[in-house]
């Protein structure tokens, strides 16, 4: 049902019912002609609560009965991270939504991966952006004669600059916004499990993924394009966030061409997986969903 809020009075728009700022239902017209609710019915009659934190200008709802604290989920410098960028974010925005044919697991393994880029992107992000390819060791005891441990959430969401970028001028709206940050760089949050958030120019652009799993083969995309806040009104903001989501479509689409491709090899036929020591994150991940 859809909600509107009238001075801190929640009203529902199917059938009128009001409600509190605690919850409570305050008002439901005709309720003596039409529901005659008894004592205690009437008094258990209220919203149902859920965990919310604001960091930055984001909202973090969790519908759990028993939520995980935030700070059990992300670490202190991660929060404070995505705290700051966001509240760069400018408040007009274009929202995308598409569907593609794979697990939205590949997703989360394809953003922690700085090789692809050399090879999928060579006629887009690989043009403009320099990724490094760190190698993490990681003692990883024998699974024939020890238990793998799971590690820290903390570690499986992380962020900042992760690539160079190779500008020769910055993007034409850069006039007209206030830029986030001084460091000419690829910015990468990546919130786990499903959530992208990036600045591909620097600090004067934003753009926010989700990926919705629909099913085992499939994923919904849901996608937010933003400057950074402008400092006055512009008559061509919209078509700016069209060129922007264009851009990152196109990158995008070169990203999920290739995982369709990999979820098209996956069955009970499919060999063990074989990861390299770059592939320290997706290790510790297969690991928290063991």
């Amino acid at each position: 049902r859809a909600f509107t809020r009238r001075d801190r009075v929640a009203v529902c728009g199917y059938h009128g019912w009001r409600y509190g700022a605690d919850g409570t239902a305050i008002a439901i017209p005709f309720e003596s002609e039409c529901y005659r609710f008894h004592g205690q019915e009437r008094a258990s009659l209220r919203l149902r609560e859920f965990a919310v934190r604001v960091v930055g200008t984001l909202v973090f709802v969790n519908l759990a009965d028993g939520p995980m604290p935030l700070e059990q989920q992300f670490s202190r410098s991660f929060l404070d991270g995505i705290a700051s960028v966001s509240d760069a974010f400018d408040d007009e925005f274009l929202v995308a939504r598409w569907r593609k044919d794979f697990n939205w697991k590949l997703a989360y393994e394809n953003l922690r991966d700085g090789v692809h880029p050399r090879f999928v992107h060579t006629k887009s992000l690989n043009l403009y952006a320099s990724f490094p390819m760190p190698v993490v060791s990681e003692a990883t005891p024998d699974p024939a004669t020890a238990s793998i441990p799971s590690p820290d959430l903390h570690v499986l969401s992380f962020g900042g600059a992760e690539g160079e970028i190779r500008r020769t001028r910055p993007p034409a709206f850069a006039e007209w916004v206030t830029r986030w940050g001084a460091t000419d760089a690829y910015f990468n949050w990546l919130p786990f499990p499903n959530t992208h958030i990036l600045t591909s120019d620097g600090g004067y652009s934003f753009s926010i993924e989700h990926h919705h799993p629909i099913s085992p083969t499939t994923t919904e995309i849901t996608a937010y394009f933003m400057t950074a806040r402008k400092r006055r009104p512009v008559a061509w903001l919209a078509p700016t966030l069209w060129e922007m989501a264009k851009g990152a479509k196109r990158i995008l689409d070169e990203d999920t061409d290739v995982m369709e491709e990999v979820q098209r090899a996956i069955g009970s036929h499919s060999p063990a997986v074989v990861q390299g020591g770059y592939e320290l994150q997706n290790r510790r991940t297969d690991r928290w969903y063991i």
